[in-house]
């Protein structure tokens, strides 16, 4: 099962006014922040985007009916504010997540919660 959980229009245009800085001056600078975050709004843009995309991931999550042994590739995990959700009071499933943000693989959810 695939989730797709790029809203990056609706994402862009929400987030344009909160991350305005010297760094992002128009929307299409804001779109490069959203699609890899980095430097100082990094931070602010993954929180943002956990906030809009939240209920689909949890959608998502809950459609994998995920059971013991399974092993998770999570693609584009930002920050990995939803690892907790995909392992928590799971028996021996592995998630490994893969995101194009240094920063936001700095910041990916502690190893072992895993």
């Amino acid at each position: 099962m695939v989730c797709n959980t790029v809203v990056l229009g609706k994402a862009a245009t929400r987030l344009w006014p909160t991350l305005q800085t010297s760094e992002m001056r128009s929307l299409q600078d804001t779109a490069a922040q959203l699609r890899c975050p980095s430097g100082a709004t990094a931070a602010e843009a993954a929180r943002m985007m956990n906030e809009i995309h939240g209920t689909l991931n949890r959608k998502c999550i809950e459609f994998m009916d995920i059971t013991p042994g399974d092993r998770i590739l999570e693609t584009g995990p930002g920050n990995g504010a939803f690892v907790r959700e995909i392992v928590e009071g799971r028996e021996n499933v592995f998630r490994t997540g893969i995101d194009w943000s240094n920063d936001m693989v700095m910041h990916d959810s502690p190893a072992d919660m895993s």
